[in-house]
């Protein structure tokens, strides 16, 4: 928090525990303030990370508090390699006890002498000017000399350490909010964190303890380290003040304060066989560490290199060289969130290293549901497969689906996007083996991603809606086959179940016409070795990425492709198609989820086609074919004439319906809830003239033109 007005205001405790009341806005002006609560205790820590010293007042300035000629937070401690030394690292700086006494500030610590500190108020040319990089921004100080820094250096046992003093001649740092305000500039500190005034509610530091187990260790204010202490009956009610008064002077809060990390814990890492990895964050940059820009996702994203201790556990625990464990800084940029441009908002909801938002939502009653459809004895899925932030008991099972807006304890949330998380899901989260082979469907991508799925070999009902719209009844037939074609061009897949998506179908992690991510996809061909080919899902400075026009083939309209883009898959995937084609400068592209997709083609008869996008798919994201029109098909050739197979049209849905070519007529279709608009008949004749077996053209066109 911080003063919103330039001019100094002096507070009195004197009168501050008897009348003077604490205020906060209650309405959309800064006009009406309701009366709230006393303020109880005033602080103010003239070293930063040493023990702070309770007044009587303090004076509000626009760079924080003060008291006397002294500023909060106005000296910092540092090692030889200009790194902050704090009490997370040092935890012995709370053995201080720090008194101001008229002029002087005086440090006193267990078996030593008294350090006396005055503020150098006039710079001479004696003085040692050091200027340090202090959570992102720079900002200088004067060495305090060698009799201060001798001082902390024998206290806490270190060599180099030496004590900083900010002049207020010297430029200030811009608060820092994680940039989740714009006028950060307008609001100065010093050596703080983050803002100039720190304040904290007894009522929460109460509430918090009567959490910890009977006998384990309380917190209490001074933990917190803060300037202000106040009284309120309700515990957080702080959290939404957003403008106080107090003593006439109006605060604006501009950022609630994690304090947790100066309790001194680290992060434990354990895995088996291996020792403990104890990882601490890395709060202040300096020129030693290695900072790394790297493509995730499409987002150019920032981390700090933890070093080769972590990099080896991890090199060692995994199995594989070269594996580095980076940290992000909250003085980084941050990527936008990911709704695979399902969202035009996405930059508001920045993200650090999440794959798609940054909170996980998982009901219970889904994952209990989604265990109840697998056969009997075949291996279950736990809540930790989901990997969620937030996990929730609601008796409906996929209700969340339909939450768009959620509040939990006065906090509102925003569903952004359903999570996928295939992978995750099929690996053991106690012993890290892969379980079942069922994906799940339900979990991947949300409404815009119904599975169409069979898992017992039956066959689910497509119901097929009328021409005559919404109102009219449905017709309930079988649909007999699923397939997928993950590489165009290449022979499909037969499979047991399909999902859904906005951009086509997709098997499990294999969406059509697309290779996906986790697992391999294999590649046969008569007298060639098998082609592996794995998901791209990393960009890097080191991928080709080609920009092409995509043409409908047969189209008069050649002017009217498409640009899209692909990955060169590399020199051992195109050597092999150059071979088995061959043809040199064979290329393979894989797309990825981060390039833009194509407008669906319905030959200038739809205006929507934007509407429905699509990859490298001809026309639109999923081909249906009706048996019986196959059939009806073949029963025209002469006698002895090649028949067609439904392999020849590469239909991602076979369906069985007994009078053919009535597919034609359906403009809306609904398979297992999910509703399907024809967008256009698709032409497949040039397909339909190649032995699906064989690759050998056959006479069948010829009967066709006729």
């Amino acid at each position: 928090m911080i003063n919103s007005t330039q001019l100094p205001f002096i507070v009195g405790i004197s009168v501050l525990t008897t009348t003077s009341l604490l205020y906060y806005l209650y309405r959309k002006t800064r006009n009406n303030y309701v009366k709230v609560c006393n303020v109880k205790k005033l602080f103010i820590y003239p070293i930063k990370a040493v023990k702070g010293v309770q007044v009587n007042q303090l004076e509000i300035t626009k760079y924080g508090v003060k008291y006397g000629p002294f500023t909060d937070r106005s000296w910092i401690l540092l090692d030889n390699a200009n790194n902050v030394i704090g009490m997370k690292s040092f935890p012995k700086l709370v053995l201080t006890r720090t008194r101001i006494l008229g002029q002087e500030v005086w440090v006193d610590g267990p078996d030593m002498p008294t350090l006396k500190l005055r503020y150098i108020d006039e710079i001479n040319d004696s003085h040692n000017i050091i200027s340090i990089n202090l959570y992102g921004q720079r900002i200088k100080g004067i060495d305090c000399g060698p009799e201060v820094n001798q001082w902390f250096e024998t206290f806490l046992s270190r060599p180099g350490v030496r004590l900083l003093q900010h002049h207020h001649s010297f430029d200030f740092r811009d608060s820092d909010t994680y940039k989740r305000r714009k006028d950060d500039k307008d609001y100065p500190i010093i050596y703080q964190n983050k803002s100039g005034l720190h304040l904290i509610n007894e009522s929460s530091i109460s509430d918090l303890n009567s959490r910890f187990p009977e006998g384990e260790d309380h917190a209490i204010d001074e933990n917190f380290r803060p300037n202000l202490v106040v009284e309120y009956r309700e515990p957080w009610a702080e959290d939404k003040w957003k403008w106080m008064r107090i003593n006439g002077v109006t605060f604006i809060r501009l950022i609630a304060c994690d304090r947790l990390r100066i309790m001194g814990k680290q992060l434990w890492v354990d895995g088996p066989d291996m020792p403990t990895l104890k990882l601490t964050y890395i709060e202040q940059l300096n020129d030693n560490h290695k900072i790394i820009s790297f493509n995730l996702d499409g987002q150019i994203i920032k981390g700090i290199d933890c070093g080769p201790e972590a990099n080896q556990w991890f090199e060692t625990f995994i199995g594989r060289p070269g594996v580095r464990l980076l940290q992000h800084h909250q003085s980084f940029d941050f990527r936008d969130s990911e709704s695979g441009k399902r969202r035009n908002d996405d930059k508001d909801f920045p993200i650090i290293y999440q794959n798609r938002s940054g909170l996980h939502l998982v009901n219970e009653s889904s994952v209990s549901d989604l265990n109840s459809q697998f056969p009997e004895g075949e291996d279950q899925v736990l809540n930790d497969n989901f990997r969620p932030t937030v996990l929730v008991e609601y008796p409906e099972p996929w209700a969340e689906d339909n939450w768009k807006w959620m509040r939990i304890n006065g906090v509102n949330f925003l569903m952004l996007i359903s999570c996928d998380r295939c992978p995750t899901t099929c690996v053991d989260p106690e012993t890290g083996v892969g379980l079942t082979e069922y994906f799940l469907c339900n979990f991947i991508e949300g409404l815009d991603l119904l599975d169409i799925c069979d898992k017992y070999s039956q066959f689910y009902d497509i119901m097929s809606r009328s021409t005559g719209g919404f109102g009219h009844g449905y017709f309930g037939r079988t649909f007999k086959k699923l397939f997928i074609y993950p590489i165009k061009g290449l022979k499909g897949v037969e499979v047991n179940q399909l999902e859904i998506t906005k951009y086509g179908v997709k098997y499990g992690i294999f969406k059509d016409r697309l290779r996906i991510m986790g697992k391999q996809l294999w590649v046969d061909g008569p007298d060639m070795p098998t082609l592996k080919l794995t998901y791209i899902e990393q960009l890097n400075d080191n991928h080709e990425i080609i920009s092409f026009k995509m043409y409908t083939p047969n189209s008069s309209e050649q002017m009217d492709g498409q640009v899209i883009k692909g990955i060169d898959c590399g020199p051992e995937a195109n050597q092999w198609f150059e071979t088995f084609i061959g043809r040199p400068g064979v290329r393979l592209l894989q797309h990825h989820h981060s390039f833009d997709f194509r407008d669906s083609d319905s030959s200038k008869r739809r205006k929507d086609d934007k509407d429905f996008p699509i990859i490298y798919q001809n026309r639109s994201g999923l081909h249906l074919v009706n048996e019986s029109s196959v059939n009806d098909l073949n029963s025209q050739f002469p006698e002895g004439e090649d028949q067609v197979s439904y392999d020849n049209f590469r239909p991602a849905v076979l369906v069985e319906y007994p009078e053919p070519w009535a597919e034609d007529n359906w403009k809306w279709m609904r398979i297992n809830g999910v509703n399907f608009l024809m967008l256009i008949s698709c032409d497949r004749c040039p397909t339909i003239c190649v032995d699906p077996e064989t690759g050998a053209k056959v006479d069948t066109f010829k009967t066709l033109k006729k």
